[in-house]
């Protein structure tokens, strides 16, 4: 059974939740949809993490390596620490579902990022702007993540076409 701290899991979905409809009032910019839920992009070694090159789609590729262990800790919290900067003005119901993401269970082959248009990136990451909890089971660590409504079907055609299966939604 996980260790999952339900008040910590909450209210960081809360968090999520608010500030991903905030960067989605921007989805009519010149922003993919690969892009549109990584406006966090914090800085290591001079440079961004994600970079993004566009073609048919936004691929996305990461300047920090994706396989040191703890970037994904560091990640996490840095992107939680902006989150919680936030004012919660009201608690509304948000649409959309969580991804469980097994986030050392992954074969990189590309079919997710090609099938979700990006929006999972190569790595078989979902979005930094989504992720709200993270845990470390042992030998693997494992990723949640808020998915607009929006996203819901081509995040599914992500996980369909996906050889390792590293994701599932929670609550099926």
């Amino acid at each position: 059974m996980l260790n999952i701290d339900r008040r910590i899991f909450a209210e960081n979905l809360l968090l999520t939740q608010i500030y991903c409809e905030e960067q989605l009032k921007n989805k009519n910019t010149d922003k993919s949809d690969a892009e549109i839920l990584r406006s966090i992009n914090p800085i290591r070694d001079g440079e961004k993490v994600f970079s993004f090159k566009r073609g048919v789609f936004s691929f996305i590729n990461w300047t920090a390596d994706p396989f040191e262990f703890e970037i994904y800790e560091d990640l996490f919290e840095e992107q939680m620490q902006i989150k919680r900067s936030l004012v919660i003005q009201d608690r509304k119901v948000f649409e959309g579902k969580i991804l469980v993401a097994e986030i050392d269970n992954n074969f990189m082959d590309g079919a997710s990022e090609i099938y979700t248009k990006g929006f999972i990136d190569g790595n078989d990451c979902p979005p930094i702007d989504t992720w709200f909890y993270l845990i470390d089971t042992k030998p693997s660590r494992i990723l949640y993540a808020w998915i607009p409504q929006d996203f819901v079907s081509i995040v599914q055609d992500g996980i369909d076409v996906n050889a390792t299966e590293p994701f599932k939604w929670l609550l099926e």
